[in-house]
Order: C-alpha cells, then structure tokens, then sequence
C-alpha cells in the first residue's frame, strides 16, 4: 500500500470516528511518526494530508529539515528528549510530546525564554509506577508544586497529560488546571 493509500484509509477511520461521535473531523490533527522514513516519503506523506510529522531523533529531524522535509506541515518531537538536545529543537517544533522529567520540563521554558517562544508540551505521568516507563510527576507532595510551576511559566504550556493509567492520575489533575 503506498503512502497516499495509507492516509487516505486512516483520514477516513478518523472521518467516521469523529462523525460517530458527533464531532467535526476537521477538529482532528494526523500527525505521522515520520521517524526512520527519509525526507521524500515524509513530503509524499504531506502531500497526500498528514498535519504534522512526529520525530523521536533529533540528528534525524535536523537532517530532515535540511532538506525541506517538512514544508507544509509541523513537527512535533516525539519519544524521550535528553535535557541537553532542547537546545537543538526549541526553535523547530511546535509541540514536545512525552515530557518525562521536571528537570527537561526546566529546561524547555528556559530555552524557550531564550527563543521568545511559548512551548507546547505533553507531559507523561507514569502514575502506574511502571519501571520500564519515565515520569514527570507522581502522585506524591511534589505533584500539585510541579504542576503549578508548569502552569506558571509563560514560555512553557501544559497542554495535556498522557498517562498509562488515566482515570487515576486525571482526576487529581484536573482541579489544578
């Protein structure tokens, strides 16, 4: 099946999804993991309608973005970012996905500040305490004092929680936001 097929068949699942529930499709972001795929099959993806390309590498996103991989859509970093590669990516994405530490959470607003920018980010609860997982927040003292800060930093917005167990993590946060 080739690229376009593949959107095409997935912007229809996400068309019925969203008429099923009574909501407009067009509301709806498909954002690709573009990662491992070289920059001309991420342009046939953009063409045939993906909204944003989704990297987990940032030697990889850069190389990409050399050769205008990405004309027309955003780039969201996917995956677990090292502290010191936010320098490389701040001014080139438009959202940082699993955000799994307080300290890369620091680091965002802080080269964010730098840039004038106003970063979107996704923070990963590991609220299940699974070892194999990372984690910004537990459900402990600190939780409410993280979230505040997050909240309180112009360059950074908290702009969603992704949780492996949501139902008890989100009705903690909820009240805070």
């Amino acid at each position: 099946m080739s690229i376009a097929e593949n959107v095409a068949r997935v912007r229809a699942e996400i068309n019925a999804a969203a008429m099923a529930c009574g909501r407009d499709p067009k509301e709806i972001q498909l954002c690709a993991a573009t990662k491992m795929n070289d920059a001309d099959a991420v342009r046939q993806a953009i063409a045939a309608g993906v909204d944003c390309c989704g990297e987990n590498r940032v030697q990889e996103l850069t190389q990409k973005l050399s050769e205008n991989a990405y004309e027309g859509a955003d780039i969201h970093f996917i995956g677990h970012l090292q502290t010191n590669k936010v320098k490389y990516i701040i001014d080139k994405v438009e959202l940082i996905h699993s955000v799994d530490s307080f300290d890369l959470a620091k680091e965002i607003d802080k080269r964010a500040a730098q840039h004038g920018l106003v970063m979107d980010i996704l923070v990963q609860v590991n609220s299940a305490e699974e070892e194999s997982k990372f984690l910004v927040l537990r459900i402990c003292n600190r939780t409410y004092d993280d979230i505040y800060f997050l909240q309180e930093r112009p360059p950074v917005v908290l702009f969603c929680v992704s949780s492996n167990s949501p139902i008890q993590l989100v009705a903690i946060l909820i009240p805070t936001f």
